[in-house]
């Protein structure tokens, strides 16, 4: 061992030492949220423009922290507090695999069940895959698709359709071989549901978890929080300032990331998270089923040396829809989540019975979730005070960049614009629209999503987004290349919507 890595392990194992000594004296002493780490929390706020944010601590089955700051909305006076209403994203993953997990424990479902023998309509473009992949491939993402970028959210197609086109996608690997984060492949589950049990994903988190959890403020999607007047609103940065921005309704990938809570209601899921399915005297689902849940299906890249988290522990893995470490000696349980203008995540020590939830109502690049959590996780545990947030930003700072893309400048278009307008075809996405508006072309994709396109160089243009949350899900600066036949003709359109450049079609009328 050289000499970094000996004085690396004896940080970690002097570190677990001390949490084992220090933490039970922290939580003894009162909730690990105290003043200081209060104060810190709210500067912290402040330094990455977080309009509003809630928390909520668990100790030993104890709501033992639960506190709103900032507003839900800048610009107005109504308080963000522990009843505040957000969509959290991806920590939606974690009730899907326990709605499975539900079904699994009584006998509807199995983990290792391939999706063919629920829904027989199911296809992967890798016939192997089609024929092997199974529910469990597809919660610790393993399934063989391509990391997320392939928006068929933004196309407004159904759960099922989206589902149906799947056997359009290239794979990004080989299946079964390396884990990539897809929230496609998390809205494969979703057709298990019915076959199955009788009722739909949405039936079945509600029924089955938030009501005998006492969820009364959680919905599984934008209708439910749109009832309700205690919301937190999504914002973004925007030509540099912070402001408001529509929420995204990923119904179509609903069981990947559409559930909304505070952390009230959040804090009853830790809760039952940390119990292995017991909650308050009911079972929802047997030990064995969190324990499957929190088991290292596939190892995840370690972070990079110089990053903060490379010192806290050995190895980072995925469970199933849960991140599975360790930290300072200990298992930790972390998800993260993330829509338009909204940033948050939960994390769990299950040795320590000890959970955290952040909630936070601006997009990412946003740390404060993270750093939030880790601060409380360090205060739990006893251990000496760091500012994650100035490591974080320096380490986020150093990071290498793409390159900006090279420009050739002094060129124009090869046919004129209202040759470049009809509609444009692909099997996988869908069509794009493309029109002359004010002399300039604007693409139009799904319902929502318009572009205004400015000349790059050549052929080659760049879409500037009327909304630029949604946008984003395609790409924050898309270039979109119109592709000339032999005849000169304009017959198709080229563009990276995802990890992989897509070749349109021009729909010939």
């Amino acid at each position: 061992m050289t000499a970094q890595g000996s004085r690396r392990l004896a940080r970690l194992l002097l570190a677990a030492l001390l949490a084992g000594l220090l933490s039970r004296e922290a939580l003894e002493a009162g909730t690990p949220v105290s003043p200081a780490v209060e104060s810190y929390i709210q500067k912290l706020a402040r330094a990455c423009r977080v309009p509003g944010l809630s928390v909520a601590v668990v100790c030993d089955d104890k709501v033992v922290y639960a506190k709103g700051f900032g507003v839900r909305k800048l610009g107005s006076p109504e308080p963000v507090n522990e009843e505040t209403v957000f969509p959290i994203g991806s920590t939606t993953k974690a009730f899907t695999a326990a709605a499975i997990g539900i079904l699994v424990a009584e006998g509807k479902l199995g983990w290792d069940d391939p999706i063919i023998r629920h829904y027989p309509a199911f296809q992967l473009a890798d016939p192997v895959a089609t024929r092997e992949a199974t529910i469990r491939d597809f919660l610790c993402h393993r399934s063989g698709l391509p990391g997320d970028g392939t928006p068929t959210v933004v196309w407004g197609y159904s759960r099922s359709e989206i589902v149906r086109r799947l056997r359009f996608q290239k794979p990004g690997s080989h299946f079964r071989s390396v884990w990539t984060y897809s929230n496609l492949g998390l809205t494969v589950p979703d057709v298990v549901f019915k076959p199955a049990s009788g009722k739909t994903w949405d039936e079945v988190v509600l029924e089955r978890i938030f009501e005998p959890l006492g969820m009364r403020s959680s919905s599984t999607g934008l209708a439910g929080l749109r009832k309700m007047t205690n919301v937190a609103t999504p914002h973004g940065v925007l030509q540099g300032q912070v402001g408001p921005v529509d929420y995204l309704d990923v119904d179509p990938h609903a069981p990947a990331g559409s559930i909304c809570s505070n952390a009230v209601d959040m804090a009853r899921w830790i809760r039952v998270q940390l119990g292995k399915g017991t909650f308050e005297g009911k079972r929802l689902w047997p030990p064995s089923i969190t324990d499957e849940m929190f088991r290292p299906h596939m190892l995840q890249p370690p972070p990079p040396p110089q990053s903060p988290m490379a010192d806290t522990g050995h190895f980072r893995s995925y469970g199933l829809c849960w991140g599975v470490s360790d930290y300072y000696g200990l298992r930790l349980i972390k998800h993260g989540g993330a829509t338009n203008g909204i940033c948050s995540v939960v994390a769990l020590l299950p040795d320590r019975s000890f959970g955290v939830v952040v909630l936070t109502n601006l997009a990412p690049p946003n740390m404060a979730p993270d750093v939030i959590a880790h601060r409380i996780l360090d205060a739990c545990l006893g251990l000496r005070e760091r500012d994650w947030l100035a490591e974080l930003t320096v380490f986020a700072r150093n990071a290498p960049r793409p390159p900006d893309p090279r420009r050739v400048k002094g060129t124009k278009p090869s046919v004129p614009l209202a040759e470049c307008v009809g509609i444009y075809e692909d099997e996988l996405h869908g069509e794009i629209s493309v029109g002359v508006e004010a002399d300039r072309l604007v693409v139009r994709i799904g319902p929502k999503l318009v572009g205004k396109l400015e000349h790059w160089h050549h052929d080659t243009f760049t879409a500037k987004w009327n909304d630029p949350g949604l946008g984003s899900m395609i790409s924050p600066r898309p270039f979109f290349t119109f592709v000339l036949g032999e005849d000169g003709r304009v017959e198709g359109l080229w563009s990276r919507l995802g990890p992989e450049p897509t070749a349109f079609r021009r729909r010939r009328t």
